[in-house]
């Protein structure tokens, strides 16, 4: 993923966390591409890049619910630290992380 022609691409993105089932479940780590919305079956969806570990070449896509999708206060360096690191890392604390809600905003890590 961090080859140097596509380097600009991903520091594009934004790191978020996705709450899989909502606010206090489990957490993944992922990039968010764009912060539009998609719609599937009547509801807004984010589409989000999971990336491998511990090398982040590669992902999955996943479509996640909007509201389970909270922008990360870091840097997509800091995502990519995470993921090589194998989790040892991983930020201690998430601070400022407010519940999910129907819309994230537009900011760029």
């Amino acid at each position: 993923m961090l080859d140097r022609k596509d380097a600009k691409d991903v520091r594009g993105m934004s790191p978020v966390w996705c709450f899989f089932g909502g606010h206090g479940s489990a957490a993944v780590l992922a990039l968010l591409p764009k912060a539009e919305t998609i719609m599937i079956a009547g509801e807004p969806y984010h589409v989000v890049l999971v990336p491998f570990a511990p090398i982040p070449f590669g992902g999955t896509l996943i479509y996640v619910p909007a509201k389970w999708v909270v922008r990360a206060e870091m840097r997509v360096e800091g995502l990519m630290s995470t993921y090589v690191s194998m989790g040892v890392s991983s930020p201690q604390e998430v601070r400022g992380l407010a519940a999910p809600t129907t819309g994230l905003p537009p900011q760029q890590a």
